[in-house]
């Protein structure tokens, strides 16, 4: 529920690819509305170890967490 702290994060995420050395990479950045801060991020794997830590902090288990991050990054059927 939105109002339960424990239970309701909303981070706004912005994903942009960057060029390094002939490799494109994807790079990341989160800001927390409630809060106004934001952190950057090199990769996706360094987002998805940050969201998992704010999930696990807030109550949420990493299981659940981790299955909701995966559901949302499977393309639907069309």
């Amino acid at each position: 529920m939105p109002g339960d702290e424990s239970q309701y994060v909303a981070f706004l995420v912005r994903l942009w690819r960057a060029g390094h050395n002939g490799e494109s990479v994807w790079h990341a950045s989160v800001d927390n509305p409630h809060t106004a801060e934001r952190h950057y991020f090199a990769d996706l794997e360094a987002l998805f170890t940050f969201l998992e830590e704010q999930t696990v902090s807030s109550g949420v288990r990493s299981e659940d967490a981790a299955a909701m991050i995966q559901a949302e990054s499977t393309p639907s059927a069309q």
